[in-house]
């Protein structure tokens, strides 16, 4: 397995797989309500649908880097960062948002894990950094994120189960 195959395993594994050691974002944002999704438990705080935007928004924009696109993640909140707030509930809209986060993360890990040793150390000029960097930083975003969603359902009361 090469190091780009390895990392994009990893991205893959910890976002949608089940694993034995970590809940994976999959795992942590099934089985929830658009309702549920959009709840914020305390000032200051997020909503689990604000947070998957953003992740959503940070896995799309890191993809179009790497395959040396101008193009910019179609992700609502796109001008935010991805941090947007969702006005109205609703279900289908939800389930689509993680249905979307959970395809371009793969598809994420297919672009990475196609690229040469070369290419996977090779600098990025929009944004000072290496393919491998990218998914590396992309990979504990996702992870710190995970944790935040499994952190908010609890507040509200609809735990996770590891």
């Amino acid at each position: 397995m090469t190091e780009s195959q390895r990392l994009a395993d990893q991205l893959t594994r910890y976002f949608v797989q089940k694993t034995p050691v970590f809940l994976s974002f999959a795992d942590a944002t099934d089985g929830l309500t658009a309702a549920q999704a959009i709840h914020v438990p305390q000032e200051k705080f997020n909503s689990v649908w604000r947070v998957v935007n953003h992740v959503c928004y940070w896995v799309e924009a890191s993809a179009l880097v790497i395959q040396g696109s101008d193009k910019q993640p179609e992700t609502l909140g796109a001008d935010t960062g991805g941090w947007y707030s969702i006005e109205t509930p609703d279900d289908t809209a939800w389930q689509l948002l993680r249905a979307r986060t959970i395809t371009l993360n793969t598809q994420l890990a297919d672009v990475i894990g196609a690229l040469n040793d070369e290419q996977l150390h090779t600098t990025i000029s929009k944004w000072k950094q290496t393919p491998y960097e990218i998914g590396q930083s992309i990979l504990a975003h996702n992870s710190y994120h995970t944790c935040e969603i499994i952190s908010l359902r609890h507040m509200q009361g609809s735990w996770v189960k590891a």
